[in-house]
């Protein structure tokens, strides 16, 4: 039996989320959509509503992939417009199947209460509790007892829930137009008219030949670096590792603390698939939650930070082969960190042939800035003396979620495998 779908996702409820989608009909577009709002609750440090992000989207029907940018992009003199909501809106009126209900409904119901948290957010609850504890309301709803949660205990976030049900039932222009939209304005030093007017924006890719199959990426200024660096990586230049390196230097300096960013890869049986990143521009945004709501207000970024998301298909046959997307895992990572995830697993799998767990577990190296260069501690001592470069040696560097197929030449038949990375605690389910 073949595997025909799968999803992989930095938070193991976003994928448990997605996989339930696709067993009820929806498509993969219908499971971004769910899976965002579900991190939007469960990753609100990486993925809240308040920020934003980059998405692929491979159209098998019209052999066409696209990229959705809805970055938070625009600020005002507290914090940028959200653009999570309406990106995700965009993507589902293009491609979804499913009612809109259906897919903000399971984020809800987490937000009314999380009986027992992920690994993953509870990680992140602590790594940035002095985030939360500098703001009344994140204090209020994430720090009630004095501190954060642990893992497998309860959570609940009232207003977040709230305000999903006013997106649920009225769309996500309550978040930019009408009472909800004036307290987010307020509340980030915006005008009103920069809420209602943002939209987000569809681009083409940018991208090279892979074999006989095209890589994609978003023509965005965060991934472009990762286009070069892949061209350096496959290259048989003895110094292609310090290339790349360079390459990713080129768009995100590894210098200082990187924003944390949150991704997921998903392929459904129609031979659809979507590859997102998101950010909030810094951990939990600004750090202030906009009173009432549940929502943290994001930094305004670039893209500084996204780790891709790539995408390989066939042109002649419109079949994903690839789909994956990088985040970021430690603040010590910079902004280098979700990138080099990204292309150092593209590369192990797609140019040396690795097994896809072997191509996700293969050591990573980036910038850390001022000519130095981040490598992880379970790298041999002979790699960093290699590179002729001072070196920083941190626990891990970017997780990286991915869906990878296997064509089987003789009858066309399709096997794929869906992989979460060992460094983080997400999860990855496959089916079909």
């Amino acid at each position: 039996m073949t595997i025909q779908a799968g999803v992989a996702a930095d938070d193991p409820k976003a994928a448990l989320v997605g996989r339930d989608i696709l067993a009820a009909g929806g498509n993969a577009v219908d499971a971004a959509v769910a899976m965002t709002m579900t991190m939007a609750v469960t990753l609100p440090a990486r993925a809240g509503l308040g920020g934003g992000g980059v998405c692929l989207v491979h159209d098998r029907a019209g052999k066409r992939t696209r990229a959705l940018d809805f970055l938070p992009r625009e600020g005002g003199t507290r914090g940028a417009v959200p653009g999570t909501p309406r990106g995700i809106y965009a993507l589902h009126a293009a491609h979804g199947r499913l009612r809109w209900e259906e897919l903000v409904a399971p984020a809800e119901t987490l937000a009314r209460g999380d009986r027992s948290i992920s690994r993953a957010a509870a990680l992140d609850l602590a790594d940035f509790e002095a985030v939360v504890a500098r703001d009344g309301e994140a204090r209020r709803i994430f720090a009630a007892r004095g501190r954060t949660p642990d893992e497998a205990q309860p959570l609940a976030q009232l207003d977040l829930a709230a305000t999903l049900a006013a997106l649920r039932q009225r769309g996500v222009g309550a978040l930019y137009a009408g009472p909800l939209a004036q307290r987010v304005a307020d509340a980030a030093g915006l005008p009103p008219e920069a809420l209602r007017g943002y939209q987000p924006r569809w681009v083409e890719t940018v991208g090279t030949e892979v074999g006989n199959d095209v890589l994609h990426l978003a023509d965005v200024e965060g991934s472009r670096p990762l286009l070069t660096a892949w061209t350096q990586g496959v290259s048989d230049a003895p110094d292609r590792a310090v290339r790349v390196v360079d390459a990713l230097a080129g768009g995100a300096d590894g210098a200082g603390a990187g924003a944390p960013s949150a991704g997921f890869a998903v392929l459904d049986v129609y031979d659809q698939a979507v590859a997102c990143a998101f950010t909030m521009g810094a951990p939990f945004g600004t750090g202030a939650m906009v009173p009432g709501t549940g929502l943290f207000l994001a930094r305004p970024t670039d893209g500084a930070g996204i780790g891709g998301p790539v995408m390989v298909t066939n042109a002649n046959t419109g079949e994903v082969l690839f789909a994956a997307s990088g985040s970021t895992g430690l603040p010590e990572e910079g902004n280098a960190g979700a990138a080099a995830a990204t292309v150092t697993t593209s590369i192990a799998l797609l140019d040396r042939g690795l097994p896809p767990g072997d191509a996700i577990g293969a050591i990573r190296i980036a910038p850390a800035g001022d000519g130095a260069v981040l490598v992880e501690r379970t790298a041999p001592a002979s790699l960093g003396q290699s590179l002729g470069r001072p070196v920083r040696v941190i626990p891990t560097l970017g997780r990286a979620n991915v869906v990878h197929c296997r064509l089987e030449r003789t009858d066309g038949s399709r096997d794929c495998q869906a992989l979460t990375d060992p460094r983080g605690f997400g999860l990855a389910l496959t089916g079909g």
